[in-house]
């Protein structure tokens, strides 16, 4: 399983926020894409010729601020190596307030 958390202005291990507002996507759509493959990389790490990546990921994303739930999907849909089940959970607030995004991968073997 891997964890991979996105934020915004500061770095989530920063407690002091940005004193700008926030710009509305905080990540393009390629840097969204190469966020969800790092992800997917980091859960795959280790298994040198993997016969089947099907994963379970769990997308948290901050409602009003950064990507859709359909953005988000159109990404995972990119990712052709990877057979993944997506739940994507819109959230009002998550564990720190520059993240906007939180994903949470289980691969099944």
């Amino acid at each position: 399983a891997v964890v991979c958390n996105v934020a915004s202005g500061s770095s989530a291990s920063n407690p002091s926020l940005s004193q700008t507002r926030p710009r509305e996507e905080p990540l393009t759509e390629a840097e969204l894409k190469a966020v969800l493959e790092y992800t997917l990389v980091r859960l795959y790490r280790g298994d040198p010729q993997p016969t089947s990546r099907v994963c379970a990921l769990r997308a948290l994303r901050r409602v009003g601020y950064g990507h859709t739930s359909g953005a988000i999907q159109s990404a995972l849909v990119q990712l052709s190596d990877y057979q993944v089940v997506p739940t994507i959970l819109p959230v009002c607030q998550l564990n720190h307030p520059n993240i906007f995004l939180s994903l949470w991968a289980l691969r099944h073997q």
